[in-house]
């Protein structure tokens, strides 16, 4: 099984994570704020886009003695290790993956093979 496969078999959190994570948030927005410098090193990998609230948080964060930024660092040491991010990390830069949404589309209507057409006997 691939690793992408693998990652997209969860698609949702369990009802004891949700228990938690809420509980986490009643406890001074701890898990919260934990949750941010994940989404930012996700963000910085092009798998997710941060809220302003969260980009306020994640600077407010690393103002503080760069603890956000610090916690950021394990989980993207640990995005660079998938797979996707090795080979686009060895493949030239003009043939990396464009995660821009109006750039893939664009790159998709460039690269569509005209339609075939059943030909007339």
């Amino acid at each position: 099984m691939s690793t992408v496969q693998h990652a997209a078999r969860k698609v949702g959190m369990t009802a004891a994570e949700q228990f938690w994570y809420v509980l986490g948030c009643i406890a001074f927005g701890a898990a919260y704020l934990q949750k941010v410098p994940v989404k930012k090193a996700l963000s910085d990998y092009g798998l997710t886009e941060m809220t302003e609230a969260e980009k306020f948080w994640y600077i407010l964060g690393c103002i503080f003695f760069g603890g956000a930024y610090l916690a950021k660092v394990p989980v993207a040491k640990a995005l660079s290790e998938l797979e996707q991010f090795q080979v686009a990390r060895a493949a030239p830069h003009d043939q990396l993956a464009v995660h821009d949404q109006r750039a893939v589309q664009e790159q998709e209507e460039r690269t569509a093979l005209p339609e075939q057409h059943p030909a007339a006997s």
